[in-house]
């Protein structure tokens, strides 16, 4: 008789990528074959919003320029853990790139984020942070030509 406790291999399903291929590991299948959808031949381009304060703003930019050119695999005694990213851009797998409107850039003012983080009570921070962001996401939705 089997105990609900003991323990069960379960094989890692196959996954759909582009071309019809299948793979284990979505790192290596996104590499190799794309998204499922990248037989598309028309690159993508996805135009974000960015509401944080000007540090995580100007960071955000940077490592979304630096994804889309491509990251080096990590050195480690486990290479197949930290492979190479081949980018998201549009001569890459993904074929998209990110379009990020100065106006679509907005910055939380310091004395805001200063006043969420003061706060003492944690549901109560957690309130004040989401009016703060919800608001800045429904006037940015608002726009002519929203992000999307």
């Amino acid at each position: 008789m089997t105990s609900l406790a003991d323990p069960k291999y379960l094989p890692e399903p196959l996954l759909d990528f582009g071309g019809g291929h299948r793979h284990q590991d979505p790192r290596f299948g996104l590499m190799e074959f794309g998204p499922v959808d990248a037989d598309s031949l028309q690159p993508r381009q996805i135009k974000l919003g960015i509401i944080g304060s000007g540090q995580t703003t100007n960071g955000l930019l940077g490592w979304l320029t630096d994804c889309e050119g491509g990251l080096s695999k990590k050195n480690s005694r486990q290479p197949s853990l930290f492979p190479e990213f081949p980018g998201s851009g549009t001569s890459g797998p993904f074929k998209c790139h990110f379009d990020v409107e100065d106006t679509n850039v907005v910055p939380i003012p310091h004395s805001a984020i200063s006043r969420v983080a003061g706060e003492s009570n944690d549901d109560t921070a957690m309130r004040a942070a989401l009016d703060l962001f919800a608001g800045e996401i429904e006037s940015l939705s608002q726009r002519d030509n929203p992000p999307t």
